[in-house]
């Protein structure tokens, strides 16, 4: 059995503070001449905890393989409410012929001029030397619109 060292009671002072539980509860090294439990699984709430065990792994090393199954449920998810606007009103896909759909749509361009955001761009002062000229006309071109 080991000295109680500061470290160990530091670690048993967490262990007790926060009231964990130890799984592991036989050796996990053997050898010749000992045994001794060196690993630790802590946990607050074994209630989630299906199996805890170890194998020994006998001519790999002295060390058993520990290991641990919890169940888990499924996370509950919230149904996301989606606000929508209502456009019932001008409902392109009702329109029966070409030149209603057409009406619609240029109905709707006065608010798309009053709410769409406008977009700046700031021109390419410099190109570079790779660039052909019709390469430059056409960024040019781009740009401006």
């Amino acid at each position: 059995m080991l000295k109680p060292t500061s470290d160990i009671k530091y670690l048993a002072k967490i262990i007790s503070v926060y009231e964990f539980k130890q799984l592991v509860s036989s050796s996990t090294r053997i050898t010749l001449t000992s045994e001794t439990l060196i690993d630790l699984i802590l946990i607050k709430d074994d209630s989630s905890v299906s199996h805890c065990a170890q194998n020994s792994l006998l001519g790999f090393t002295d060390h058993n393989f520990i290991y641990l199954s919890l169940t888990l449920g499924s996370p509950t998810v919230k149904k996301l409410v989606k606000l929508c606007g209502n456009y019932k009103f001008f409902n392109i896909f009702a329109a029966k012929s070409v030149n209603e759909k057409v009406s619609i749509l240029v109905s709707l361009l006065p608010l798309f001029n009053k709410h769409a955001l406008l977009k700046y761009s700031k021109p390419r002062k410099s190109y570079s030397a790779w660039m052909m000229s019709y390469i430059q006309s056409e960024m040019k071109e781009r740009e401006c619109s």
